[in-house]
């Protein structure tokens, strides 16, 4: 059988978002933040993540239809003064 786990109290995987646990040491050790470079959506005022999409991770830049045509209009609105 494998070595014992280091630390039997920590759970073996995270869940998506899940912040990493940290233990009490007793030396000051910082609290370590959660991973927070998963890719979202650019729309202003929404957080949600992208959705995978192989090989194609650079172009994909809103979670949906509704926010990307959302995001076109308010540039379309911002170049044109509020005219459109």
């Amino acid at each position: 059988m494998g070595a014992p786990r280091p630390n039997p109290d920590l759970p073996l995987f995270l869940a998506p978002g899940q912040a990493v646990p940290v233990p009490e040491t007793g030396r000051g050790a910082a609290p370590v933040e959660p991973y927070q470079d998963d890719p979202r959506c650019e729309l202003v005022g929404c957080d949600a993540p992208l959705p995978p999409s192989p090989g194609n991770e650079e172009t994909i830049r809103y979670c949906c239809r509704e926010h990307r045509r959302e995001a076109r209009a308010q540039r379309s609105r911002a170049r044109h003064g509020g005219e459109r």
